[in-house]
């Protein structure tokens, strides 16, 4: 419906993104960058970001170009199994509280 009424080639709204239609922002460009770097220093990288701002778009960009040879893996915890405050802290929340503190002391 959407694609004759627009002229679009292509569905307009998918339930997962899709990295060819990732447009690359400043902080967009900013992150990639970490996960390059990641990948060849730390060997880790956190991204985080409020809903719908591109995070799983960008990392599906960035696995899509990596090539043959690299294997990947990543995880995903979604909301109803995020850990409680009674347990101990896993590396995503460990990771949003230092994104919460760098947020916090670049803004002052």
């Amino acid at each position: 419906m959407y694609e004759r009424f627009f002229g679009l080639e292509d569905a307009p709204f998918r339930l997962t993104p899709d990295p060819r239609y990732l447009f690359l922002s400043k902080k967009h460009e900013d992150a990639l960058a970490h996960l390059k770097l990641g990948l060849t220093e730390s060997g880790f990288v956190c991204i985080t970001g409020d809903v719908g701002t591109g995070k799983t778009t960008l990392l599906r960009y960035f696995l899509a170009n990596l090539g043959p040879e690299v294997s990947t893996a990543t995880s995903s915890i979604p909301r109803s199994r995020r850990s409680s405050s009674s347990r101990p802290s896993t590396p995503s929340s460990a990771c949003r509280r230092r994104a919460r503190a760098r947020r916090r002391s670049s803004i002052s």
